[in-house]
């Protein structure tokens, strides 16, 4: 006796089928089930930058943001303080060449001084950020961030702080 059995499924075989809803997982997950598509795709972190009037004992302060794909170098960085990131910062950026470890973004910043929002552009892959501000005072002068989010430095007398939002 002979059976005769009709394929109800859309694809013609199960790895095909198997391939097909992973691929719907993954843009279900991608486009809309809370995922971050920054994440997924890199983007563009909109910074907003203003200083208040008398920083820095009413001096100039070169800030830095730096968003970073490499996890080893992510650590390395958060190590440094931002006088030690600006003594090194023209060997680190001989020993990664590219922008395969890392992107950055940097201005010198007047007190007083509100700059108009701009953006850095960063792709798949970022692992973390990280803002230095070189002021007179000792001190760390980093904070790390969320590229994924936009962000707004606030640079103050003596130091500096990054908000994000939730």
């Amino acid at each position: 006796m002979s059976c005769t059995c009709k394929r109800f499924f859309v694809f013609s075989s199960p790895s095909r089928f198997a391939g097909g809803f992973c691929l719907l997982l993954l843009l279900l997950g991608a486009l809309g089930c809370g995922a971050n598509r920054k994440s997924f795709f890199g983007g563009d972190a909109a910074v907003r930058l203003d200083a208040d009037s008398g920083i820095n004992q009413d001096s100039p302060v070169a800030v830095e943001m730096i968003v970073v794909y490499d996890k080893d170098l992510l650590e390395e960085l958060l190590a440094k303080t931002a006088r030690q990131w600006f003594e090194s910062r023209e060997q680190v950026l001989k020993d990664h060449p590219g922008e395969k470890d890392f992107v950055s973004m940097s201005w010198e910043v007047v007190p007083g001084q509100s700059l108009p929002p701009k953006e850095l552009s960063f792709g798949t892959g970022a692992r973390g950020g990280i803002v230095f501000a070189d002021y007179f005072s000792d001190g760390a002068h980093r904070a790390r961030f969320d590229p994924h989010k936009d962000l707004r430095i606030h640079l103050q007398d003596k130091n500096f702080s990054v908000e994000q939002p939730q």
